[in-house]
């Protein structure tokens, strides 16, 4: 559950509180939360500050300490038509090409790419598969899988599948990977910024699918994703 969700699930739950207070007088509740981006100093000063008309019994809070990996973040210049090329070429392309290319120039881990949606997600596979036909033999060992939600589940489940040593898993995944599913073995993260949201226009009515830009607790969620994995070297492109 992303911060935002969790923010809003704790004010209602405050606003349900306040009301049972207000009829039943005194209550006693508990609650219990697991999350690795939450902080719970804020949540429990909801409950427990001046203004406070439900008070939280702190009974019991543990705290796992995060492992202290660092994740090298690196912007690529916008040198391409479109940002779908930049990510065909930054996962790889041709042995000629003096362009940055995970596959070819870093080590061992697999890359998970943050696509908009189904049509993108099939457009991007179909042209890395075209990439690699260009490579030399011994660098074509690249295992391609994508990962949306009306994908059989069959076929969701390759993701999670080790890859054969020797290979590098590429996924194409939309936002389901954020938050979702856990995939083992990413160390490289390819990230657009775009998401494909769900928009309504109250002048016709109508709900329609839109690309805009993710918003910097997004960004940070998908950085974040090897750093949770995976130890050593980790990158965010």
């Amino acid at each position: 559950m992303s911060s935002i969700m969790i923010s809003l699930v704790m004010t209602l739950l405050k606003q349900v509180l306040v009301q049972l207070v207000s009829v039943n007088g005194a209550i006693h509740f508990r609650t219990s939360m697991m999350s690795k981006i939450f902080g719970f100093g804020p949540f429990a000063r909801q409950f427990t500050g001046k203004d406070a008309k439900v008070t939280l019994e702190l009974s019991f809070v543990e705290v796992v300490q995060g492992c202290t990996n660092n994740i090298a973040t690196t912007l690529i210049e916008t040198t391409w038509v479109t940002y779908r090329d930049g990510t065909v070429e930054t996962i790889c392309c041709r042995d000629d090409m003096p362009s940055l290319q995970i596959h070819m120039e870093e080590g061992p881990g697999d890359i998970l790419v943050f696509l908009s949606g189904q049509e993108e997600i099939e457009s991007i596979e179909g042209l890395v598969h075209e990439n690699l036909k260009k490579l030399l033999e011994a660098n074509q060992k690249l295992l391609i899988y994508p990962l949306f939600s009306s994908l059989p589940s069959e076929k969701q489940m390759k993701v999670f599948t080790p890859a054969p040593d020797g290979f590098r898993k590429v996924t194409l995944a939309t936002n389901i990977a954020e938050i979702s599913v856990t995939i083992p073995g990413v160390k490289y993260v390819i990230d657009p910024g775009l998401v494909e949201v769900c928009n309504y226009s109250p002048d016709s009515g109508i709900e329609s699918l839109i690309v805009v830009k993710i918003s910097k607790a997004q960004a940070l969620q998908r950085r974040m994703i090897p750093y949770a994995l995976l130890p050593d070297k980790m990158g965010r492109y």
